[in-house]
């Protein structure tokens, strides 16, 4: 697919534009990860992932609106995950995209209260809010149910829960993730300088945090470089939806339209031959 095949055009184009405007950024999550990791696994991810403050990802939405995508900006994308995308007026299509996580200044205790049930629950019921479609059944059966649930529930912005956390008194920084709940600890960076170092990938120059290592094994553990990133069939078919594509006949839809008619194509199949 185009979203897998160009994620690392599409991250040359953000670092491009970075550069530009001078906006501090670092990679982040498996995106990080792959810059050290004994094994290439670039293959097993969709899209890249990187941290911002929210000063550069302002910037970054003033100069080029149409390449950035959050649930503030568009109303049919209820999740938290704010995101680069080629364009966000299609944001179903297959293309490119990559996550952007922000960094919070906060306190321990002030993080304790903001992972509470109410904004675990918000978080994962408008990210599920967010699919039209999807193959995968947990997921098909909790669109359904939170469909009927989501009048009763506002809606989660990312600018509300970053207000939610931020403490001018703070005592460390906290990587935004796309749900909220306790695994967002192993994001706290408690000492941030925000100095850079240079890795390249594939040629491109990328910037990661100077405190890289700490934070690797927070989130991956002590022998981060040989965490295994397994293969999935769980994939993206566009910025926001998964699919299981092991259902979807070895074929890559390019369309959401294609999808379904593999997939209807496939469960047809499947009641002849069991009735024969």
């Amino acid at each position: 697919m185009i979203l897998q095949d160009k994620k690392n055009e599409i991250l040359k184009k953000f670092v491009d534009i970075c550069n530009e405007l001078n906006i501090w950024y670092s990679m982040d999550e498996k995106s990080l990860l792959l810059l050290f990791s004994n094994k290439d696994f670039i293959n097993n991810l969709d899209c890249h992932t990187v941290m911002m403050t929210l000063d550069g990802y302002e910037t970054l939405k003033a100069n080029y609106s149409n390449n950035v995508l959050d649930n503030i900006n568009n109303s049919e994308y209820r999740a938290l995950q704010c995101k680069f995308v080629e364009n966000n007026f299609d944001i179903y299509s297959d293309q490119p995209f990559i996550n952007i996580n922000l960094l919070i200044p906060t306190k321990i205790d002030k993080l304790h209260k903001v992972i509470n049930f109410k904004n675990r629950y918000l978080s994962s019921l408008n990210n599920i809010l967010s699919y039209k479609d999807t193959n995968i059944l947990s997921i098909k059966t909790k669109l359904f149910f939170n469909k009927l649930l989501k009048r009763h529930f506002s809606l989660l912005t990312f600018k509300s829960l970053y207000n939610e956390i931020y403490d001018e008194h703070f005592e460390g920084y906290i990587v935004t993730k796309n749900i909220i709940n306790k695994t967002l600890y192993s994001k706290w960076i408690p000492n941030l300088s925000f100095k850079t170092l240079e890795k390249d990938l594939n040629d491109l120059p990328l910037k990661i945090i100077y405190e890289y290592e700490t934070y690797l094994k927070n989130m991956y553990g002590e022998n981060y470089p040989s965490y295994i990133v397994k293969e999935s069939n769980i994939r993206h078919i566009n910025p926001i939806e998964l699919w299981d594509i092991s259902k979807i006949n070895n074929s890559k839809p390019t369309t959401k339209e294609d999808t379904k008619e593999i997939l209807v194509s496939k469960e047809i199949k499947e009641d002849i031959n069991s009735q024969e």
